[in-house]
C-alpha cells in the first residue's frame, strides 16, 4: 500500500492528472520532428553538399554543339560534312569531337558554359566561283574571353575529302584519320 501511494505522488508531481503528457500534443510532435532533424542534420548536409558539388556542375556543363551557330542551306551541308568526318575508315573520333577535345584541353572543362565563348564558321567556295567545283573553304574560329583557336579546311563536298590548310587544322585531321 505504501508503494502505491509513493507512485501516485510521483505521478502527480510529474504531470499532474494527465500522467506526464503535455497539454498540447502538436507541440510535442513538433519537438519530436525537430529532434529527428537535429540527429540527422549532418547526413542531410552531406547529401546536399555532394549534390551541389557533383550533380549541378554536370547539369550545367555545355558542349561544342551548344555554342555552334545556326547555319542553313549549303553552309550547313558543308559544315555537317566537316564535323561528321571520322577518317578514311569512317569509324572512331569525328572532327567535332577532336575540336571539342582540343578546346577543352586548352581552356578547361567549363569553357563551353561561359557566355563569352563563341564559334564562328565561315564557308566560302574555293577559287573564283566560275567553275562548278564542289569544293569549299571552311574557317572555324573559337573565341573565348582569354584567347581564340582558328582552323581552316578545304572540304570537297562531292568526295567528302577534307584537307587542312594550316598546321593546327592538320593536327586535328591527323588525329581523326589515325584514331582507332
Amino acid at each position: 500500500m505504501a508503494r502505491d501511494k509513493n507512485k501516485r505522488s510521483k505521478r502527480s508531481k510529474k504531470g499532474g492528472a494527465q500522467g506526464g503528457h503535455s497539454k498540447n500534443p502538436k507541440k510535442q510532435q513538433g519537438s519530436k520532428f525537430v529532434g529527428f532533424l537535429k540527429k540527422r542534420a549532418p547526413i542531410y548536409l552531406a547529401v546536399t553538399a555532394l549534390f551541389l558539388v557533383f550533380v549541378i556542375p554536370e547539369l550545367t556543363k555545355g558542349s561544342l554543339e551548344d555554342i555552334m551557330p545556326e547555319l542553313s542551306g549549303e553552309d550547313k551541308r558543308i559544315t555537317d560534312i566537316l564535323m561528321d568526318y571520322s577518317g578514311p575508315n569512317e569509324t572512331g573520333l569525328t572532327t567535332a569531337e577532336a575540336i571539342s577535345n582540343k578546346i577543352t584541353e586548352e581552356f578547361g572543362d567549363r569553357i563551353f558554359g561561359e557566355s563569352e565563348s563563341t564559334v564562328d564558321i565561315t564557308v566560302s567556295p574555293t577559287g573564283d566561283g566560275s567553275t562548278t567545283d564542289d569544293t569549299y573553304d571552311v574557317l572555324f574560329e573559337f573565341k573565348s574571353k582569354e584567347d581564340s583557336l582558328n582552323y581552316t579546311w578545304t572540304v570537297d563536298a562531292g568526295t567528302g575529302e577534307i584537307t587542312a590548310d594550316d598546321t593546327a587544322s592538320k593536327r586535328i585531321i591527323d588525329l581523326v584519320n589515325f584514331y582507332d
